[in-house]
């Protein structure tokens, strides 16, 4: 009809929309605004012919489905800038955790060389604690935060905490979970998702990251007595605890959420790659668990052990950091080859007039 009231728009976007969707402001203004844009535009002046009110229909309707494209863009547009800053971060953490690693690896190292008896090596081995040969941890080796190696590690591990936490990055750049999307919405986006997966992404991104500032700030000092046993307890258990939970969820988006496998008709070369450094992250994460055991079980007088538990944790934890980072590098090769916003906008409105749900429909035969 050339006249659209408001109460009847309202009752058309509720049937479209459910009463307990979460979508953003920006979502919701853009879809107002278009769509009261295309209602304000067909309403006639007043008092025009049934031939003039024809060819308004007709240029309004036109402006409205293009107010609606743009505004569709720009929320697209901004999809893609908020995936853009997480692959940006993610990336970036990862190669800061790296970096803050080498330092203390490089130590490790020469220590090991000093045993040997270099004696150009043995100035490098007084760096690290006495007890490494029996903790053999990169928290025992960094432990100072007065040693090149300790300060380096804490600032890197707190930079990429932060970096991470603020990113989001487990509701920009991972997929929705697959079974909890076809049993909800409908749609392959976080706005979408049920309150549940949201609640765990959330937890995903907080706790792990919390985790490990506190296990940054917090050292695990050698031979402490008192209240001083409270420090080397919190770091002992934060940091364990959010390695582990940041791989189990890993593990849930890429084989529950994604149904990815090695073997999978459907799974892509980006998450044949996660799911291969997903494989040696756990192998890493057990064997730095068998060491410790046997560490914490056994008096240890071999370096070598003291190193393979070393280095365990550490390619363990890199591997991790890794994960967040593929992903963005896949979304950053991704947007660098996909299609302009305006292309994705027409195609997401095709999309939306060929949808098999009902509640579509009434968009779909305005859309056309």
């Amino acid at each position: 009809e050339p006249c659209v009231d408001r109460a009847r728009m309202s009752a058309h976007i509720a049937q479209i929309i459910p009463s307990d969707m979460v979508l953003p402001k920006v979502v919701a203004g853009a879809l107002w605004l278009s769509l009261f844009g295309l209602a304000a535009a067909r309403a006639p002046a007043g008092g025009g012919n049934s031939s003039e009110v024809h060819e308004g229909l007709e240029v309004s309707t036109s402006l409205g489905l293009n107010a609606t494209g743009i505004a569709l863009s720009f929320v697209f547009g901004l999809n893609r800038q908020h995936q853009l800053e997480c692959s940006i971060a993610t990336i970036t953490a990862f190669v800061v955790i790296l970096c803050g690693t080498l330092t203390s690896s490089c130590v490790v190292c020469r220590g090991s060389h000093a045993r040997l008896g270099h004696n150009e090596a043995r100035e490098t081995a007084e760096m690290l604690p006495r007890d490494f040969l029996q903790k053999g941890t990169l928290s025992n080796a960094a432990q100072d935060i007065s040693s090149p190696q300790g300060r380096l590690w804490a600032a890197a591990l707190i930079f990429a905490s932060v970096l991470l936490f603020f990113s989001m990055y487990p509701f920009w750049l991972y997929r929705s979970w697959t079974p909890w999307v076809i049993r909800g919405f409908g749609f392959q986006h976080g706005v979408f998702q049920c309150w549940q997966e949201r609640l765990l992404r959330t937890l995903w991104v907080v706790l792990p990251n919390l985790g490990f500032m506190f296990a940054a700030v917090i050292p695990s000092i050698s031979d402490v007595k008192g209240f001083s046993l409270a420090l080397t307890a919190v770091h002992n258990i934060c940091a364990p605890l959010s390695m582990l939970l940041v791989m189990v969820m890993e593990t849930v988006q890429l084989t529950f959420g994604e149904n990815a496998h090695f073997l999978g008709d459907q799974t892509t070369v980006g998450q044949q790659i996660r799911l291969a450094v997903l494989s040696l992250a756990w192998v890493a994460g057990f064997g730095f668990v068998a060491v410790q055991t046997y560490l914490f079980l056994c008096p240890n007088t071999r370096y070598r052990i003291a190193l393979l538990s070393y280095f365990c944790e550490v390619s363990g934890m890199c591997l991790a950091f890794m994960l967040p980072a593929l992903a963005g590098a896949e979304n950053l090769i991704h947007q660098a080859w996909d299609e302009s916003v305006l292309q994705e906008a027409a195609h997401f409105m095709v999309d939306l007039a060929n949808s098999p749900d009902r509640r579509f429909h009434g968009v779909a035969a305005n859309s056309r």
